[in-house]
């Protein structure tokens, strides 16, 4: 199907909808598209139009589209009808293209196809980094110095060469730019001990962070230059040598999960400052600090040395890379054994942006795009024509509802976003409502109550993980037993659900007299969560379930009740849900052992002082195998003592057809690598 028999299919369908009585109204609506100039095809220039109501005939303002060639329709569910032609519907696009700022999926998705990073994470090997604009690298000084030597011969699609210089300047770039709530601080801490998140944190002790306006009138000539000269000296090329060295405050064992990363791509300097961004110099970078999103020079334009260029992007509309045909990876360098070589398999990725999830699933049932994300009550729906069924690609699939249909499910995708049950050793109990007489006396229960690990591992054995996932994730969830990565996990979850177990465990808690005396006990949860609620809900119902004399009452409190309840140590045990901003088991673990968690949970000092070492451990290691080895240590230690109880996580299912070929599952690379797909053609 071609780009205007599509966009037609798509006014078709939406007036369906708003036939049928949904307003359809695009607010700050993005149109626009005019080409600077044939020799720098990646410059777009965009208009920006605010409250625009969608007409029955939509205006684009766009001078070059890639049109594909309509195909009548393949008979076969496995054949794609446009072969060189991907097409996916996301939800949302892009909100920028300057990679400093791109944090979001959707301009995450833009970036890394078009940029390179020097590293990239390798989808054989979980905490492995494939050379890709870096040819090498050396760690030193016990992981405090990183000596990147860079791949000669690569040039940007312009045709301009990229040098280490270009690298450095990159690097240096994101640092300043410092925008709020993006990706700096994470690399500010390891890089300049900064804490902040903000590199002017040294600046009248950060008064001025995320103001630009006051950083530049009251910080001083010396003062701003100091900055800037930190950062040069933090990364520093060597043109001669060929090299990029990264020199750190401490070791800091996931720099090179960092530096892969799309928001860490390689732009031209030279390109960048002829946009209007900074220059590389240190008397006037304070200019482009903390930038609003989507605000800075190359938010509309990009330029890379990746595999794609961007041909245009039609915000609340569509994109569409092609291939950068001199690309400079050849045919006997795959980017991995049995990985992608050469020129890429794609000569166009077309990306719908279609917020209405019905229409998303009529583009893919109707085959006219290769991949689409849908809600659950579509998903039902797509699962009467999925024809196989993959656990993860590449493990194996197993024959779908509909043998002949033409959909791929693959499943248990699991995204970093953990829930887990905190016990409290030492129950602060003055005045406590939640511990009821505060004495074992079958109307309460003592301080230390948790303290017991045959009490926590009651706990443990009594959650329904099952019930959990039908109850507070629809279904769509999977217990992992665990709070490392995929892959870095060692041994398997000791606590599934048996209710047997809980109850021997009950048995033999607080010298053997809590089950004659039974409990009373309160678990306060965050009003209007359901995971904490259905997880305090079984517990109530399981622990009942073996004798009456378990009473457990679960109270749900709004969100400031709970926060002084858990500063206050008041809560028995308490609920504590984070997201990691990266797949790496240090971002995983280290919110278990924060100051707010170690203040309210009061740990052995034992136990608490080797989960830190063992954490710390993983940090420092500069090898894969030592930091595995460190965080497998840190599992097992929390499995013996259980001080803390992850729950089931959701769990996303991918629906794609079945002709769509070298889609991998890399949470750690964080946007999907279009180089590495390939289309299954009639021919094949």
């Amino acid at each position: 199907m071609s780009g205007s028999d599509l966009n037609a299919w798509l006014r078709r369908n939406r007036l369906l909808a708003v036939a049928a009585g949904a307003l359809l109204v695009l607010g700050a609506l993005w149109l626009g598209g005019r080409v600077a100039g044939d020799s720098d095809p990646e410059v777009i220039e965009v208009t920006r139009l605010v409250s625009v109501t969608m007409p029955a005939e939509p205006v684009q303002e766009v001078t070059r589209i890639v049109v594909v060639t309509a195909t009548p329709p393949a008979t076969s569910p496995a054949v794609s009808p446009d072969p060189p032609t991907l097409q996916e519907a996301a939800v949302s696009g892009p909100i920028t293209l300057d990679p400093a700022q791109a944090t979001d999926a959707a301009s995450a998705a833009v970036v890394r196809n078009v940029l390179e990073t020097l590293v990239y994470p390798d989808p054989r090997n979980v905490g492995e980094f494939l050379p890709l604009l870096a040819l090498r690298w050396q760690i030193e000084e016990g992981g405090q110095r990183y000596v990147f030597t860079i791949r000669r011969g690569v040039s940007f699609s312009n045709g301009t060469v990229l040098s280490v210089s270009d690298v450095a300047y990159s690097l240096q770039r994101l640092l300043l730019q410092s925008t709020t709530g993006g990706p700096q601080g994470l690399l500010l801490a390891p890089l300049l001990g900064y804490e902040s998140g903000d590199v002017t944190e040294e600046v009248a002790d950060g008064a001025f962070a995320g103001n630009q306006a006051a950083l530049r009138e009251n910080a001083t000539e010396r003062e701003l230059s100091a900055i800037c000269e930190r950062v040069q000296e933090a990364v520093r090329a060597d043109p001669v040598a060929g090299t990029v060295t990264i020199t750190l405050e401490q070791p800091w064992a996931p720099l090179l999960m960092l530096l892969s990363q799309p928001w860490a791509g390689i732009i031209s300097q030279e390109w960048a400052a002829a946009r209007g961004d900074w220059d590389g110099s240190c008397e006037n970078w304070a200019a482009w600090y903390a930038p609003a999103l989507g605000e800075t020079a190359l938010a509309t334009a990009i330029l890379g040395s990746g595999p794609y260029v961007l041909d245009h992007w039609t915000p609340g509309r569509e994109y569409v890379l092609t291939a950068n045909n001199n690309y400079w990876r050849n045919n006997l360098n795959p980017m991995w054994d049995g990985g992608p070589a050469g020129s890429p398999a794609l000569q166009a990725v077309r990306v719908l942006e279609v917020a209405e999830d019905h229409l998303r699933w009529n583009l893919l049932r109707d085959r006219q795009v290769a991949t689409a994300p849908l809600s659950l009550s579509q998903a039902i729906l797509a699962d009467q024509l999925v024809g196989e069924v993959c656990a993860r690609p590449g493990d194996g699939c197993v024959s779908g509802p509909a043998p002949d249909g033409p959909l791929r499910r693959i499943e248990e995708l699991l995204p970093p976003d953990f829930l887990a049950l905190v016990f409290n050793f030492n129950i602060a109990s003055a005045a406590n409502p939640y511990l009821g007489s505060g004495e074992l006396d079958g109307n309460g229960v003592p301080a230390t109550f948790f303290a017991d690990a045959n009490v926590r591992r009651a706990f443990a054995f009594c959650l329904d993980e099952a019930a959990y996932i039908d109850m507070a994730l629809a279904g769509e969830g999977a217990a992992t037993g665990s709070v490392l990565p995929a892959g870095w996990a060692a041994a398997e979850y000791p606590y599934p659900y048996d209710a047997q177990r809980c109850a021997e465990e009950l048995q033999q808690a607080l010298g053997g007299e809590l089950a004659a005396t039974g409990f009373r006990l309160q678990i306060p949860f965050l009003a209007g969560d359901a995971g904490q609620r259905a997880a305090a809900a079984l517990l109530q119902e399981r622990l009942q379930a073996l004798n009456p004399d378990y009473q457990i009452e679960i109270v749900g409190l709004p969100p400031a009740a709970y926060t002084q309840a858990f500063e206050e140590r008041q809560l028995p045990l308490a609920f504590i849900r984070w997201q990691p901003p990266l797949v790496d088991p240090h971002y995983y673990v280290v919110p278990l052992l924060a100051d707010e968690i170690q203040d309210y949970q009061r740990l052995p000092d034992r136990l608490q002082e080797t989960l830190t070492a063992f954490v710390s451990g993983g940090l420092a290691a500069t090898t894969a195998e030592a930091r595995r080895e460190q965080y497998q240590q840190f599992e097992l230690l929390w499995h013996e003592d259980l001080p803390f109880l992850p729950l089931p996580q959701p769990a996303q299912t991918r629906y794609e057809q079945r002709w769509l070929r070298g889609w991998f599952y890399q949470p750690e690379a964080a946007a999907p690598y279009y180089y590495a797909y390939s289309q299954q053609g009639a021919e094949e």
